[in-house]
């Protein structure tokens, strides 16, 4: 029997992630079964589990993931802009245009767990985990334009994250719940962006 080498694992293991991405994209969290992902993928019921024995599991590689591409997305928002103000404008510009997609894609999967989690307390640390992760990310981008002496928080960095986690957060249910146009997701992030604005005293 030819040597399974670790490449090959985590080939064939990144190829199982993005199958059930569009699986859960599709069916969303809750109806979602591990045979639905063995179906869509080209692989054996037992070859799955080999990677994954539940969809809880897949879909945290999923999100964890996610999270990592969130980071080195910030890093390379600061890298393509003058200013660390048109990285974060960009960012969110970015965000609202990702809600026009009809399904939200797996954000909508995201948002799902999420709110299905405040029944189930044993995935608390978890969440408190990846929220630890995404406020660091979110306030180290933040600091870049600190450092650079571009932004002056009238408030500390922790408080100006929440309040942007929390609104942002609160416009992917408006567009879930009342759709983009009614929503005013365009608006809400205008006046995201004045709060930012004033809050970390940008000039011009």
């Amino acid at each position: 029997m030819p040597k399974v080498t670790n490449e090959y694992k985590v080939k064939r293991r990144q190829q199982l992630i993005d199958t059930a991405k569009k699986v859960f994209e599709e069916k969303g969290y809750a109806a979602t079964t591990m045979s639905d992902i063995v179906a869509a993928s080209d692989m054996s019921r037992g070859g799955v589990y080999q990677y994954f024995s539940s969809t809880e599991q897949v879909f945290r590689a999923i999100n964890d993931q996610n999270d990592q591409n969130i980071k080195d997305y910030f890093e390379r928002l600061l890298n393509e802009h003058k200013t660390a103000w048109d990285a974060l404008e960009t960012y969110l510009d970015e965000r609202v245009e990702a809600m026009k997609n009809p399904n939200l894609g797996f954000a909508a999967v995201a948002f799902e767990y999420f709110v299905m989690s405040s029944r189930e307390t044993d995935r608390s640390p978890y969440i408190q985990e990846r929220l630890k992760r995404n406020k660091a990310a979110f306030t180290e981008f933040l600091q870049a334009g600190v450092d650079r002496g571009e932004f002056k928080p009238m408030t500390d960095l922790e408080s100006i994250v929440m309040f942007t986690i929390n609104l942002t957060d609160g416009m992917v249910l408006y567009k879930l719940v009342l759709g983009f146009d009614t929503g005013k997701i365009v608006e809400q992030n205008d006046n995201l962006k004045i709060y930012l604005k004033q809050v970390l005293q940008i000039q011009g």
